[in-house]
C-alpha cells in the first residue's frame, strides 16, 4: 500500500509491473499488486494516507504485505514493522550504511525500512534576472538577500512589480518543519558540524535572518502561501529565488545548493519513501515481501526506474559515480547536496508535534514572538530535559539542601560517641544508630541520582538506595522494640544477642528484592507535558517488574505496621516511656513522607515542580528527624535537669500512672466481664475470641514492665520506683 500524488500515482503501477516481470522472469512465484492512496480519492492528501496506514497496523491487519511510509513516522510505526535484517542479506543492507540514508532506515537498531527514492529541498535560481544583471548564483544567506535586494530595485524602476524575491517555502505543515530544520543546519558553524539544535546561537540567527528576506524581498503572505501558488509563480518566472522540493530542471532556473550562512555550508531537508514489511502476515509472505524490497532497492532497479525512467534522486550514493546515471540526473548536485533528516526519534505523535511547530513558526513571520521565545518553545516540544545544576536554579538550591542534610545526618554521628550525652541514646546501641544514620543517607543519595541524564541503571539506584534506606531507617527500631516486647519470651532474647545479625537479615531481604527486580528491568518513559517540558521518568511496564515492586512496597508497609502495633503494645512501658514516644513523632513523619512521595509518583506535569517538592519532603522530614532525635529532646533533657518543671514534658506521680492504668484494667476487665455474660445470653464464641484477643493487647498496651504472660494478663506487675515516684509524659 502507498501513497501517490501526480506521477508517483502511475509510477506505483509501473514498477508493479516492471516487478511482476521480474519476477516472471527469476521464477520467483510472486505476483505484486498494488494499491495507492491519491490525492484524488483523499481529500486530506497525505496526512489521510498515514491515518489509514496508523489505522491498518494498529488493528494488525494482514490486508496489505508491504507499506510504503514516510520515515517520520518509524517511531510510531516501529512495533508494527518486520525488521529486515532477517530477511533481507546484510550486503544489500550496507548499501544503505550511508549515515543519513541508514537514519531513516533504522530505529533502534531494527531495519525497518528502506527508502525506494527521496526528494530534497533545493533552490531554483533564475537565469533570467541573473544573467540580465550579471549576477552569480548565490552560496550564503546574505549574498541571496543582497542579490535580490539589489534586483528588486532596479525592477522596481522598471514597473516591474510582479517579481518575488523568495519564497520561504513555509506552506504547510509538513514544509514548514522541513523548513526550519534545513535552515538551521544551514546556520553550522562547518560542513561536518552536527545540528546546531534548537536553542543555540545559530538557529536564532538564523530565524532572525529569514526574517530579514521575509521583510525586505518578499510580499506579505508569500512565505505561507500554498506549495501550489509557489510552483505556478516558478513556472512564470516570476520567482527570482524559490525554496522547494527536487522537481527536474526548468530552462529558466537553475537548481542548486540551498544556501549557507558560510560559503561551503548548506542544508537541504530530505522527504523519503520507504518500504517496510507489516509485521502481522505469514512468514511466507514476509519472505515474498522481501523479496519484492530487495528487487526495488536493488542497485539494477534504482538505476532503471528512479534515475533513467523518473528521473529521482536515489538513496544509492554510489550510484552519483556512475556514468550512464549521470546522463539522467545532476549527480554533481547528488554528491553535494547537504541532507538532513527531520528526527524521526522525537514524539510519539510526529503530526501533533509537527503541528505545533508550525504553530510557532507562524507566530514568528507574524511577529507575534520573538525567535529565542518560538526556539526554546520548539525545543520544549522536542527535547527530553532533566535535572541539571547548570540550567536549573532551584536545581542548584536543592543540591546544595540535599548536601546540609546528608552532613547534618554525619555529624549526628558524633553526639552518640560523646560519654555526656550518651544517656540520651541509650535506647539504641551504636551499631543500631549507625544502621539509622547509613538509611537516612542513602535515602539522600536516591535523590542526588536524579541529577544528569535519567537512564536504566539510575532507575534501579534510586529505589533501590530509598527502598534499602527505609528499611535501613526502620530496622534499628523494629530490633529495639522486639527486644523491649512486654512479654518475656524466647525471641526477644535471641533477638538481644544477636542485634546485627537481625538487623542484616531484614535489610538483606529487601536488597534481594532490588537484585531480582534487575530481571525485569526498568524502562524510560517519555512524559510529554502540553506547552511544558517534557521529561523521561523511570517505568515498569511488565507484570514480573511490577510484582517485585509491589512486594517491595508490602514488605516496607508491613515492617512499619509492625512497628506502630508494637509502639502501642509498650506505650506504657517505663523502661523506654519516653523514647517510645520519641520514636512515634519518627515514624509518623517518616509514614506521611513515604505517602507523600508516592502520591507524586502518580503525577505527570512539570518536572522541576515534582523533583523540587519530592526533594524539599525529604529534606524536611530527615532534618526535623534528625534534629528532633538529635538536637531538641537533649536540649530539653538538659534543661529538664536543671528545673524542676520542663518546658515539653510533665511530672505526675508515678501512682496517679498506675492508677490510671488500673483503672483502665479494671474497665477493661469490667468490660469484658460484661461481654462474657452477654455472649451466654446472646453471643457466639467468635465475638468471645474477639473480646479476649482485644483484652490482651490492651493489657500488653497497659503494662508498665516487661513480664511473664501471666502476670501482665492477671495484671500483677510490681511497679518500681523512678525518678523519685515522679514518671514523665508527653
Amino acid at each position: 500500500m502507498a501513497y501517490g500524488f501526480d506521477l508517483f500515482t502511475y509510477m506505483y503501477e509501473n514498477i508493479t509491473d516492471y516487478f511482476n516481470e521480474y519476477s516472471k522472469e527469476n521464477n520467483l512465484n510472486i505476483k505484486l499488486e498494488s494499491s495507492i492512496f491519491s490525492d484524488k480519492i483523499i481529500t486530506q492528501e497525505k496526512v489521510s494516507y498515514d491515518n489509514a496506514l496508523e489505522y491498518l497496523l494498529y488493528r494488525k491487519s494482514q490486508k496489505y504485505d508491504i507499506y510504503a511510509f514516510d520515515p517520520v513516522y518509524m517511531k510510531q510505526y516501529s512495533k508494527h514493522l518486520e525488521d529486515l535484517k532477517y530477511y533481507i542479506p546484510q550486503e544489500h543492507l550496507d548499501m544503505y550504511s550511508e549515515p543519513t540514508m541508514k537514519e531513516i532506515s533504522v530505529f533502534q537498531d531494527k531495519w525497518l525500512g528502506l527508502p525506494f527514492f527521496i526528494k530534497y529541498m533545493v533552490l531554483y535560481a533564475n537565469n533570467i534576472f541573473l544573467n540580465k544583471y550579471n549576477k552569480p548564483i548565490p552560496k550564503t544567506w546574505d549574498e541571496l538577500h543582497e542579490t535580490a535586494k539589489y534586483i528588486l530595485e532596479q525592477e522596481r524602476l522598471l514597473n516591474n512589480t510582479e517579481l518575488i524575491g523568495y519564497n520561504g517555502f513555509f506552506s504547510s505543515t509538513f514544509d514548514t518543519v522541513c523548513g526550519v530544520t534545513d535552515l538551521i543546519y544551514s546556520f553550522r558553524d562547518s560542513k561536518n558540524s552536527p545540528f546546531p539544535g534548537f536553542n543555540s546561537e545559530n538557529a536564532i540567527n538564523s530565524l532572525n535572518k529569514i526574517m530579514e528576506l521575509k521583510n525586505d524581498i518578499s510580499p506579505d503572505g508569500m512565505f505561507t502561501t500554498y506549495e501550489d501558488y509557489s510552483y505556478d509563480m516558478l513556472f512564470e518566472s516570476k520567482l527570482l529565488f524559490s525554496k522547494m522540493w527536487d522537481c527536474g530542471q526548468n530552462d529558466d532556473y537553475t537548481m542548486t545548493l540551498m544556501p549557507g550562512n558560510n560559503e561551503g555550508v548548506s542544508g537541504s531537508c530530505i522527504e523519503a519513501f520507504s518500504l517496510g514489511i507489516n509485521k502481522y502476515i505469514s512468514e511466507e509472505h514476509k519472505k515474498a515481501a522481501a523479496e519484492v524490497i530487495k528487487y526495488f532497492t536493488s542497485m539494477e532497479a534504482q538505476k532503471k526506474l528512479i534515475i533513467k525512467d523518473y528521473k529521482l534522486f536515489t538513496p544509492l550514493m554510489s550510484l552519483y559515480d556512475d556514468e550512464e546515471s549521470c546522463t539522467f540526473i545532476n549527480c554533481e548536485l547528488g554528491k553535494q547536496l547537504q541532507g538532513i533528516n527531520r528526527d524521526n526519534s522525537l514524539a510519539d505523535d510526529y503530526d501533533n508535534y509537527a503541528t505545533k511547530i508550525e504553530k510557532l513558526i507562524y507566530q514568528f513571520l507574524s511577529n507575534e514572538k520573538t525567535a529565542q521565545e518560538v526556539l526554546i518553545e520548539i525545543e520544549n516540544i522536542t527535547k527530553i530535559h532533566f535535572i541539571s545544576i547548570k540550567s536549573m536554579k532551584e536545581a542548584l538550591i536543592i543540591f546544595i539542601l540535599l548536601l546540609i542534610t546528608l552532613l547534618v545526618v554525619l555529624l549526628s554521628i558524633i553526639l552518640i560517641f560523646i560519654p555526656k550525652l550518651k544517656p540520651y541514646f541509650n535506647f539504641l546501641s551504636n551499631t543500631m544508630w549507625l544502621i539509622y544514620i547509613i538509611g537516612n543517607s542513602l535515602i539522600i543519595f536516591s535523590e542526588i541520582f536524579y541529577y544528569g541524564i535519567l537512564s536504566v541503571f539510575k532507575c534501579h539506584m534510586i529505589n533501590s538506595l530509598r527502598t534499602v534506606g527505609y528499611i535501613g531507617n526502620f530496622t534499628p527500631i523494629l530490633c529495639q522494640l522486639l527486644i523491649k516486647f512486654p512479654i518475656i519470651n524466647k525471641y526477644s532474647k535471641w533477638i538481644e544477642k544477636h542485634k546485627l545479625l537481625f538487623n542484616l537479615f531484614v535489610i538483606s531481604i529487601e536488597i534481594l528484592f532490588n537484585i531480582l527486580s534487575i530481571i525485569s528491568p526498568y524502562k524510560l518513559e517519555d512524559i510529554y507535558v502540553e506547552d511544558g517540558q517534557n521529561y523521561n521518568k523511570c517505568h515498569i511496564n511488565n507484570f514480573i517488574g511490577n510484582l517485585f515492586y509491589r512486594i517491595q512496597n508490602i514488605y516496607i508497609l508491613i515492617i512499619y505496621i509492625g512497628i506502630i502495633f508494637l509502639i502501642f503494645l509498650e506505650w506504657n512501658i517505663q523502661e523506654t516511656f519516653y523514647y517510645i514516644r520519641i520514636f512515634f513523632v519518627v515514624m509518623i513523619m517518616d509514614g506521611l513522607s513515604l505517602i507523600l512521595i508516592e502520591i507524586i509518583k502518580t503525577l505527570n506535569f512539570n518536572f522541576k515542580i515534582l523533583y523540587t517538592i519530592r526533594s524539599v519532603i525529604i529534606i524536611l522530614f530527615l532534618l526535623t528527624n534528625q534534629i528532633y532525635l538529635f538536637g531538641i529532646q537533649i536540649i530539653f533533657n538538659i534543661i529538664n535537669e536543671k528545673k524542676e518543671e520542663d518546658l515539653l514534658f510533665i511530672k505526675v506521680p508515678l501512682s496517679t500512672i498506675n492508677q490510671c492504668a488500673t483503672s483502665t484494667t479494671n474497665e477493661s476487665s469490667i468490660s469484658h466481664q460484661s461481654n462474657i455474660s452477654s455472649d451466654k445470653n446472646d453471643k457466639s464464641k467468635t465475638s468471645q475470641t474477639t473480646n479476649k484477643r482485644t483484652s490482651i493487647v490492651l493489657s500488653l498496651h497497659n503494662s508498665v514492665n516487661i513480664e511473664t504472660y501471666d502476670k501482665i494478663i492477671n495484671n500483677n506487675s510490681n511497679n518500681n520506683s523512678i525518678n523519685n515516684n515522679f514518671y514523665y509524659i508527653i
